[in-house]
């Protein structure tokens, strides 16, 4: 289910997304949410920077639990898998093909480097579910 919520605040979103999902389909929706380590950032990167995601993190996960929403936690080599071009990139390269494939596959959305890891999950999701 791909669409576009008038919403910013996560929880909002949450409910748009668990309301949807509950109308058109038969059985409880899931939700797909990438797997990340402990460690965020680079070199410099601040103490700050690493607990703001972390709590970001959590305040996503709390959110499902609360809903009820089945949760999957998939790792990023395992969504990309199969995804076009992306073996031999790196870094930016690789966020910005990794747009660029979302934008291919999803001409209706504004593609952003923001949201294009989200969009491929949640296709990678769908395909999960389908093959159940």
């Amino acid at each position: 289910i791909f669409h576009k919520f008038k919403t910013t605040d996560p929880y909002d979103a949450l409910m748009d997304i668990t309301d949807c999902a509950m109308a058109q389909m038969d059985s409880p929706c899931a939700a797909y949410v990438e797997q990340v380590g402990g460690y965020v950032g680079g070199e410099g990167a601040p103490g700050s920077a690493m607990f703001n995601f972390g709590e970001g993190c959590g305040y996503i996960r709390g959110l499902l639990r609360a809903l009820r929403v089945r949760t999957v936690y998939v790792r990023p080599q395992v969504w990309q898998k199969g995804l076009p071009g992306m073996a031999s990139l790196k870094g930016p390269e690789r966020k910005r093909a990794l747009r660029d494939e979302a934008a291919r596959r999803f001409p209706q959305v504004k593609v952003t480097l923001d949201n294009c890891d989200a969009l491929l999950i949640a296709e990678y999701g769908q395909r999960m579910e389908r093959n159940q």
